[in-house]
């Protein structure tokens, strides 16, 4: 009797199975975590550039909704634009007396249906107001009540030492597609008011804004076509001028956002400076001296 044998082309299947239960090989292991370190790599910057972009509309969605709620409150009081900020009483040398207020809380109504205190937004700032003043790309994100300030002369301190300036009338703007009304602020630290922006922005570029002399305000100027100076770009309240500034932290701290009267907004460009590092690069920023001059 003939032996059986088992057929030749089982062996190859045998081999196979074998080899695919034997697992990778430690090269083939480094080569896969190469792959996969690689693909990461390249992802990765993408995934942070898609996400920067998120934050970005959604900051230029938080200034059309608060342009729209300064619009509602314009209407509500005769066409008068709310001041930017109050320290509570008609002296600015005597202490504020509990009435302090700037105009984040005076439209706070219009998004909330009551009105925050200087108090709340100064004791617990994430519960004062409501997220559409914070930026979600602000370097800190999850402090201060606001990280936006106002333009100084159409939303003025009204007790400011360099004034004081009268609340403006909306229809005073001739430009109201050009005339910037809220902007990106640089975050101070302060104790009363942790890494918050100050609701004023009484200092850009360095230049004090509010002086008579100063000719970003002058409407004949002949430079009004000129990018202003992007003044420090920090969140350092150690760092001079910082405070009151307007903070490039979009696109890799290469833009700052920006709102209008009319109430369209944009995210501006940087404008390149000079080897000085103050003077700016002619027509290379998105803001010009023309959209901070208040019309007269």
């Amino acid at each position: 009797m003939t032996k059986a044998t088992k057929p030749r082309d089982a062996w190859p299947e045998r081999t196979y199975r074998s080899a695919r239960a034997r697992g990778l090989s430690l090269i083939e292991l480094v080569i896969t975590i190469f792959i996969i370190a690689l693909m990461v790599g390249i992802l990765l910057p993408s995934l942070n550039m898609v996400r920067g972009q998120a934050q970005t509309g959604r900051c230029l969605s938080n200034l059309r909704q608060l342009s729209g709620a300064i619009t509602a409150y314009t209407s509500d009081n005769r066409g008068v634009l709310p001041f930017g900020y109050w320290s509570g009483t008609s002296d600015p040398a005597v202490p504020a007396d509990g009435f302090e207020t700037d105009w984040s809380i005076l439209i706070d109504s219009y998004f909330t249906g009551g009105m925050a205190t200087f108090t709340d937004t100064s004791s617990n700032p994430r519960e004062g107001l409501p997220e559409e003043y914070q930026c979600p790309q602000a370097q800190y994100a999850n402090q201060g009540d606001k990280h936006y300030l106002c333009h100084p002369i159409l939303m003025p301190a009204l007790n400011s030492t360099n004034g004081p300036y009268p609340p403006y009338r909306f229809t005073r703007v001739q430009r109201p597609g050009e005339v910037a009304l809220l902007m990106d602020g640089a975050q101070t630290g302060t104790a009363q008011d942790p890494r918050s922006s100050l609701a004023v922005g009484e200092i850009i570029g360095g230049e004090l804004l509010l002086s008579g002399n100063d000719p970003w305000y002058n409407a004949a100027d002949t430079d009004s076509n000129d990018s202003i100076k992007p003044g420090p770009n920090s969140d350092n309240g150690s760092v001079a001028n910082a405070a009151g500034n307007i903070r490039w932290r979009h696109s890799s701290n290469q833009a700052a956002n920006v709102t209008f009267l009319d109430g369209h907004a944009i995210s501006a460009k940087i404008p390149d400076l000079q080897a000085d590092n103050v003077t700016p690069v002619a027509g290379t920023g998105d803001l010009k001296i023309r959209n901070l001059q208040a019309d007269p």
